[in-house]
């Protein structure tokens, strides 16, 4: 799903199951919850690893609740799904003629993000050197993205 990124306003407290039915009970979740409940307070990229398809947005989602960004939007991108050459629009998007076929403005993911969360999930299905050179060191137009607050 190319160009295409799940945008989501963040659910209120409400909207979310109560902590006991995340976390239960056992001694292993609830070393969990205080590493998520600390990772909530602390500003700054967090990666969460597991095994695929684990849930890991859960307790992405989780922090992001807990942060001092809750209020804001949660964005999701599904790696897998972006091709290595697409990394840096999809991530930062682009501007008309950047390249052949660019025919409009389009933001990336991590614009609406502002203040806000960005989840890329299954990071590692994308090539370590795409996103080190994409991530590393906007250049260009892309400055603009490296004014965006997320979490």
């Amino acid at each position: 799903m190319i160009g295409k990124f799940a945008t989501l306003k963040s659910p209120s407290m409400e909207e979310w199951p109560p902590e006991e039915v995340i976390f239960g009970q056992s001694s292993t979740m609830s070393t969990i919850q205080r590493s998520v409940e600390k990772a909530a307070n602390a500003n700054m990229p967090l990666l969460l690893q597991s095994e695929s398809s684990t849930g890991k947005e859960i307790p992405a989602r989780f922090v992001h609740r807990q942060s001092r960004w809750g209020n804001g939007t949660f964005v999701e991108v599904s790696c897998p799904a972006i091709p290595g050459t697409l990394v840096e629009s999809e991530l930062f998007g682009y501007e008309k003629g950047a390249f052949t076929g660019a025919y409009g403005m389009k933001p990336g993911s991590i614009e609406p993000a502002h203040r806000g969360a960005h989840f890329l999930d299954d990071i590692g299905a994308l090539r370590a050197e795409s996103l080190l050179r994409d991530c590393g060191e906007p250049e260009g137009d892309l400055n603009k993205a490296a004014s965006v607050s997320v979490q």
